[in-house]
């Protein structure tokens, strides 16, 4: 643990990737954060391009991506979306 009580690896620098067209409304409005790990590294453009893939699967379960913090290292990921709950959320990935 450091000085501020966190424990060490559960802090990692990163990228902040806004949602297209976020608003202070919409980003008010998240709701759902889902962390994922990936084996190998990965570029957020892979993970926007399947995330475009699965788009009719994210309306269908009325879920909107509003931002994604990728870590420096880039096999972690952390998002927030805005969604009727988190099985929905859960569903639609």
């Amino acid at each position: 643990m450091n000085q501020a009580g966190s424990p060490r690896g559960l802090v990692w620098a990163g990228t902040v990737h806004d949602a297209p067209g976020l608003t202070d409304d919409l980003l008010a409005r998240a709701n759902v954060l889902a962390c994922r790990r990936f084996e190998k590294p990965v570029a957020f453009e892979e993970v926007q391009a399947a995330e475009q893939a699965g788009a009719s699967c994210l309306l269908t379960h009325r879920v909107q991506r509003v931002r994604t913090y990728l870590s420096s290292a880039r096999r972690r990921m952390i998002s927030l979306y805005q969604a009727p709950d988190a099985e929905s959320v859960r569903l639609a990935l």
